[in-house]
């Protein structure tokens, strides 16, 4: 009889995409981690040479400082925040035999995320809570949206973990630890700012003077309360906390949707829509 002829292994096309989509993330995640380093020390360098008056700090602090609203700080923040909602919306329209209730929490969440992003942009909660009279100037008075947001946040945040508890909650777990680190960072540090920036200088009555008529910053002022080395670090460290909370956040996204294939690989589950 004739040999026959070896059967050759096939190429394991499975695992393959697999493979390529795990390099993908970790990519993703290491330009997110870089990136959320990189804007807070150029930031820090920025306003070290600008308080020690060497020549065109300036407009270098005016670009790099995280805490200009028209900075590479504030388009990191909006464009991260932005993909993040994105994602975040696809991964929960993928999840299989969701209910209303788990579908709505996931659109919030969605809807949550682009918020931050617009808000960012658009420096809304300073804006519209950073107006609110809380009575007293005490060291309190460069936090005021607090008053308002921090309470809505905790409802809005409360409300969506309820819905999405009972199909993931793993993936709740994830985001309140994002949420913990983002809100340590933008209210935590932010009272200590406040209360740096109350301390200052007693001159800090002209900056409250240009806040009361909606005066935008766009270069630095003499007497703002910022030009002392606290409230430079303060600024650094909050800004380094809400960047690094939004990358916790992508990192549970994606263990979200290995969750959406764990799912799919049970028996008697019905596949997701891709």
């Amino acid at each position: 009889m004739p040999k026959l002829k070896a059967e050759m292994p096939l190429p394991n096309h499975e695992n393959k995409p697999r493979s390529t989509e795990e390099r993908a993330r970790k990519q993703v995640l290491v330009v997110l981690v870089f990136g959320v380093i990189a804007i807070s020390v150029l930031s820090l360098i920025a306003n070290i040479l600008w308080m020690n008056q060497v020549q065109y700090a300036s407009k270098a602090m005016l670009f790099f400082d995280v805490d200009q609203e028209k900075s590479l700080a504030t388009w990191w923040a909006s464009a991260t925040l932005a993909a993040l909602g994105v994602m975040t919306w696809f991964v929960g329209q993928s999840r299989p035999n969701t209910s209303f209730g788990e579908r709505l929490g996931w659109w919030m969440l969605a809807f949550g995320f682009l918020f931050l992003s617009v808000d960012e942009s658009c420096m809304l909660h300073e804006r519209i809570g950073g107006k609110t009279d809380i009575g007293v100037d005490t060291p309190f008075e460069y936090a005021r949206w607090i008053v308002l947001w921090l309470p809505l946040a905790g409802m809005f945040g409360c409300f969506i973990f309820w819905k999405m508890w009972r199909g993931s909650k793993r993936t709740v777990i994830g985001l309140a630890i994002g949420a913990t680190v983002f809100l340590a960072g933008a209210v935590g540090t932010e009272l200590i700012n406040s209360a740096n920036r109350f301390n200052a200088d007693p001159a800090i009555v002209e900056r409250q003077r240009l806040e009361a008529t909606d005066f935008e910053e766009t270069q630095p002022l003499v007497f703002t309360g910022k030009e002392n080395y606290a409230y430079i670090a303060g600024t650094a460290i909050e800004e380094f906390l809400e960047m690094l909370g939004v990358v916790i956040w992508f990192w549970v996204m994606f263990r979200a949707r290995d969750e959406i294939r764990e799912i799919n690989r049970s028996p008697g589950t019905k596949p997701a829509a891709q």
